[in-house]
């Protein structure tokens, strides 16, 4: 349905110059007449377009000029170029400067190839070097805080041709080693953190504060029964877990449980559970309907830091019985008739691993014993026990520890390198961890730890390994992996497959799922802008807690069952709860748990462009643009983005003041030719989501603020039509349009992945084996664990 983007380059008079260098028999008089006739009145300094023929050139090793060349290939084969009213030469001559030009472009790019490999040198991004930090050390928390983000590029930020490397960097991530080492091996030797924690909720001195005062004063909106507590209200000042003395002593899994009951209510309460950092801000942990009659307690496993402090609270889904706040805010809690959630005590148990001393300090320490000494004077309550010279255990941890920080064998001279960094601690009489720190943390700065080490050529099987677990664990490789590369069996393509199997099938796979879906449809920007909550009341902690979660399991389940990607255009089911189906318009749901439901057949919802998560981010939290959310689908769905328009084209902004909707604007703004040759295509896809408000709620009517009132006026026009001519009346019809784009749709994920997993933007020279592996997948109705392994397979993957 919708095509390549033309982009405003050169056609003919370029031909011109390919034939000049190919031997085409064309003069200097013959080029100046070519250009004449068919260039210089589109493409001179004096125009609005994205090429001037008079600076560009025509040197395949140049990256740039080689890009604008595919592109000119591109727009040649597709007939999109000479435009359709210009003069155009014969099919003969076309077709043998297009054969030409192919050839010239595959060997330049073989001859990169050959020379630097089709992947640039890149580095862990900050996602990856997080859990290859927390699986070499054995850790759980995140020392990512002091690297600073990835730089937007538009792409993957694992394409390593975008990447950077600053001395910014270099003194985050020193910091960052430190903090990791400091976790490993000096808290791993002190007494064990696990505890095991009761609210004492009758004797609390934080509600003892609030007993007796008012609304205003943090009272009246509680009710104590036996030894716990009726909490009526939405609030975080009542049980927040700091306040009724539980510190989080070390970073790890922490199992909560709240006894707890609906009360005066006929139907069960929603429950949130919500932490709050040192930096002030809140992450949900749960929500879940409390039933009316006292069942099993609520248990929640949940990762806690040093710092954290978390709190229950009533989620007052429904607060008008018994007069609600209004009764609260003028009467207290007496007497009072309305819902409230019984909280009757509150456990905490963990860090959940009792293995202590934990797997960071026995493992790190190699071959030194690890015991209990309780006479020890500090915090420190664990000694190492040598087994032979310290000199011995250095070297020894090391070499371990060497090896798989760099994912691959370590030779001798260059483990000496960091043994030698060891000896002035040794000299010093220092003990075992103190004399490994400073060598370790050279070798978690270094560029053999940050930098992917490949060579030109097919990846040898440490590469294969590490490219491998990169891609669908974001991390370094495990035991298994690290056991099939020394044995060379990994090279195996049933090993392969046996692998991605596996590997998709492990917890870390989620790693995967959640760093891609974050960045292909750009989900790690969904809080990015927070809804106006006049315009859009219905959005809330409770709701903006299954928007990812939605997306992530429907992807998940995707690869679980091999299900078609078909799905991600549309879907007769989703994962949904009882707050999302309500958002949904779906039949009722009972709890807060998400689970698989089918589709009604007349929902507007199923695939990725109807899920709340996708809607949510590609929209500002007050209005929707046709622009942004139809580029949105060029670019994520089609592969297709529209360039930046002229600068001397503005933006397009909603009527504010409510009288014109944002398709009439969009129609006086094509009227203007240079707008509508891009326009044409961007805003059919971007009419058709208009159907779904900022927060991705489905609409018939624009929702607007004028003055201080809400208004709900101007009829929603999801009609439209495609640059093809075909028409659709509705989203539900354009998806029925973009299922008869599938093997483009799913070609571009494909190529999406390829990209995601090796480094690298799709290359010419990688045409020819991408169009292989999607018609691979074809034959098997594009099942997207198969299509996982089509790509783990090929060649692309394979060399570097």
């Amino acid at each position: 349905m919708i095509t390549k983007q033309k982009i405003f380059v050169v056609v003919l008079c370029l031909l011109v110059f390919v034939s000049s260098t190919m031997g085409y028999g064309f003069g200097a008089e013959a080029r100046v007449t070519f250009l004449k006739q068919y260039c210089w009145n589109c493409h001179s300094a004096d125009t609005e377009t994205a090429l001037n023929l008079e600076q560009f050139g025509r040197d395949f090793d140049s990256p740039a000029d080689f890009e604008v060349w595919v592109k000119i290939f591109d727009k040649i084969r597709n007939g999109e170029m000479p435009p359709a009213a210009a003069d155009k030469p014969n099919a003969e001559l076309l077709s043998k400067v297009l054969s030409q030009l192919r050839r010239d472009l595959l060997s330049a790019n073989h001859k990169q190839y050959q020379i630097n490999g089709r992947v640039p040198a890149r580095r862990l991004t900050k996602t990856e070097y997080r859990y290859t930090i927390q699986d070499l050390l054995y850790i759980d928390i995140d020392v990512t805080n002091h690297l600073p983000d990835e730089t937007a590029s538009g792409g993957f930020d694992t394409i390593g041709r975008a990447q950077r490397l600053s001395s910014v960097h270099m003194q985050g991530l020193m910091r960052s080693a430190d903090d990791a080492l400091q976790e490993a091996l000096d808290k791993g030797l002190e007494v064990s953190p696990y505890q095991q924690f009761k609210y004492d909720i009758l004797n609390s001195p934080r509600l003892a504060y609030h007993d007796g005062k008012t609304f205003i004063d943090g009272g009246g909106i509680y009710r104590r029964i036996g030894e716990g507590l009726v909490i009526f209200t939405d609030v975080d000042f009542l049980l927040p877990s700091h306040a009724h003395h539980f510190d989080v002593k070390r970073a790890g899994m922490y199992k909560i449980t709240i006894d707890a009951s609906a009360y005066q209510s006929e139907v069960p309460l929603t429950l949130k559970l919500i932490n709050k950092g040192l930096n002030g801000g809140g992450r949900m942990l749960a929500v879940a309907d409390i039933p009316v009659e006292p069942e099993k307690p609520l248990s929640v496993v949940a990762f806690l830091r040093p710092g954290d402090s978390f709190y229950p609270t009533y989620a007052m889904e429904d607060n008008t019985q018994g007069g609600g706040i209004d009764f609260l805010m003028k009467y207290g809690d007496m007497d009072y008739q309305g819902k409230g959630i019984h909280i009757r005590s509150i456990r905490i148990d963990g860090p959940l691993s009792q293995e202590w001393p934990p797997r960071s300090a026995k493992q790190l320490l190699t071959g030194a014993e690890v015991t209990e000494n309780r006479t020890l004077q500090g915090p420190q309550r664990y000694e190492v026990k040598l087994q032979s010279t310290i000199e011995h255990h250095v070297e020894d941890s090391l070499r371990r520890f060497c090896a798989r920080a760099f994912r691959r064998p370590v030779g001798k001279e260059e483990l000496q390198s960091f043994v030698d960094l060891a000896r002035p601690a040794i000299a010093k009489g220092e003990s075992l961890q103190e004399s490994l720190k400073v060598p370790m943390r050279a070798i978690l700065s270094s560029p053999q730890f940050l930098i992917f080490q490949e060579v030109p050529g097919r990846l040898d099987s440490y590469a294969l390994a590490n490219r491998l677990s990169y891609f669908l664990w974001r991390s370094m490789p495990d035991s298994e992996l690290f056991q099939l590369a020394k044995s060379g069996k990994l090279q195996k393509e049933e090993v392969l497959r046996q692998q991605v199997v596996r590997m998709l099938a492990d917890e870390k796979g989620r790693r995967f799922i959640k760093d891609f879906l974050g960045q292909w449809l750009m989900l790690n920007k969904i809080n990015a802008n927070t809804p106006d909550q006049r315009l859009f009341w219905e959005y809330d902690e409770v709701l903006a807690d299954t928007l990812l979660r939605e997306s992530v399991l429907f992807y998940q389940y995707l690869l679980q069952r091999n299900l078609s990607a078909v799905n991600f255009i549309d879907s007769d089911f989703t994962f949904a709860n009882r707050r999302l189906a309500q958002h949904y318009d779906l039949p009722n749901l009972k709890g807060q748990q998400m689970r698989l439901v089918s589709l009604p057949p007349d929902s507007p919802r199923g695939g990725f462009l109807a899920q709340a998560s996708v809607l949510k981010t590609t929209a500002n939290g007050t209005s929707t643009s046709p622009v942004v959310r139809g580029n949105f689908v060029l670019t994520n769905f089609y592969g297709t983005p529209a360039p930046s328009p002229p600068p001397s084209v503005g933006s397009v902004e909603p009527d504010i003041r409510g009288k014109t909707t944002i398709r009439e604007i969009l129609s006086a703004h094509r009227d203007v030719a240079t707008c509508n040759a891009c326009h044409r295509k961007i805003d059919p896809p971007g009419f058709a989501l208009e159907s779904f408000d900022p927060i991705g709620r489905y609409r018939s009517r624009y929702r607007i603020k004028v003055g201080d009132e809400i208004r709900e006026e101007l009829v929603v026009d999801a009609s439209g039509t495609t640059p093809q001519g075909d028409k659709f009346a509705s989203f539900t019809e354009f998806k029925q349009l973009m299922l008869a784009d599938k093997d483009i749709i799913i070609g571009n994920y494909i190529m999406k992945l390829l990209e995601f997993s090796t480094g690298s933007e799709i290359q010419f020279a990688d045409r020819q084996e991408v169009a292989e592996i999607i018609a691979r997948s074809k034959i098997n109705d594009y099942r997207v664990r198969d299509i996982v392994v089509e790509i783990v397979l090929s060649d692309i993957f394979r060399t570097k």
